[in-house]
């Protein structure tokens, strides 16, 4: 198990713990998975690496306060390699770490964000749970949480969330809490997800979009979609095709839009895919890596 951190042994990144700006200076990174660099913005840094979830190079920004006094940036990501190498995907872990919480509390609310993936969303009904589709942000979710009682929430970004832990996004607790529901059989971890389907799915694609354009051009989408397809609309739309579904939103943290495909099939991830991008692109340039990025 992997929680997603960064460490700099920069002493006056590491100060930054006391809130002050931070400095226009460069940071030595000790370990190999990234590193903290200043942003350029008062009192926020970028942590740049590989991101184990997605598969791909990765910013990701946070406040100075984040990092603590030995210099550790914790980002509240969880990610799993299993016994035979394999990485997995964060949903198939909120998977995991919802049928542990359905042993302990029957019947329990699972939040999970709109780019979750469907076969964990009819995993955790199967296993008596009750998930609720929520928006993508923690402090969103955290509020939806508190809002219906829900303990336990996951995005499919790797961040996990207990009431129990006072609502928090703790990478570590969220890992302890995995290897407890390990730590009951003798079962490796890939026959964990034996038997689960999977489906043919993209990562989280990006879109470049102004931030003063992409609501509007949300909105262009959602009318097409909307009126051809079940759709839920809480955070952008998620639109349900015979085959499989489509999200597209609006980027909370920069000026992209956030797609992402899944369907049962590879020629059904194809057609879902070029429909919606075919609508995307009367509005905005679609870049060819999300044209061209094949599914896992």
């Amino acid at each position: 198990i992997v929680t997603m951190c960064r460490h700099t042994d920069d002493p006056e990144t590491i100060a930054r713990t006391s809130g002050r700006p931070i400095p226009d200076v460069s940071v030595r990174v000790v370990n190999e998975a990234g590193d903290v660099v200043p942003s350029g913005e008062p009192g926020e840094v970028v942590v740049r690496g590989y991101n184990l979830m997605t598969g791909y190079l990765d910013d990701t920004k946070a406040t100075a306060e984040a990092i603590d006094a030995d210099g550790w940036l914790h980002t509240g990501d969880v990610g799993v390699i299993d016994e035979q190498g394999g990485r997995h995907e964060a949903d198939y872990v909120v998977m995991l770490l919802a049928r542990g919480l359905l042993e302990e509390q029957p019947g329990a609310k699972v939040i999970l964000d709109i780019k979750t993936s469907q076969p964990v969303i009819d995993d955790i009904k199967a296993h008596g749970g009750e998930p609720i589709v929520w928006m993508t942000g923690h402090s969103l979710i955290k509020i939806k949480m508190r809002e219906i009682q829900a303990p336990f929430a996951g995005e499919s970004s790797g961040h996990m969330f207990y009431s129990e832990h006072f609502y928090s996004d703790d990478a570590l607790f969220a890992a302890c809490k995995l290897l407890t529901f390990l730590s009951k059989s003798d079962i490796p971890f890939t026959e964990h997800l034996q038997g689960i389907s999977r489906w043919y799915t993209t990562s989280e694609l990006r879109v470049p979009c102004p931030d003063d354009r992409k609501v509007a051009v949300v909105e262009e989408v959602a009318s097409y979609l909307r009126d051809r397809y079940p759709s839920v609309e809480i955070d952008g739309i998620r639109s349900t095709f015979p085959d499989g579904w489509a999200l597209v939103r609006a980027s909370n943290t920069g000026p992209n839009l956030t797609l992402r495909f899944e369907a049962r099939s590879a020629a059904g991830l194809e057609a879902i895919r070029d429909e919606v991008l075919g609508v995307l692109r009367q509005h905005v340039e679609v870049p060819e890596s999300v044209e061209r990025r094949s599914p896992s």
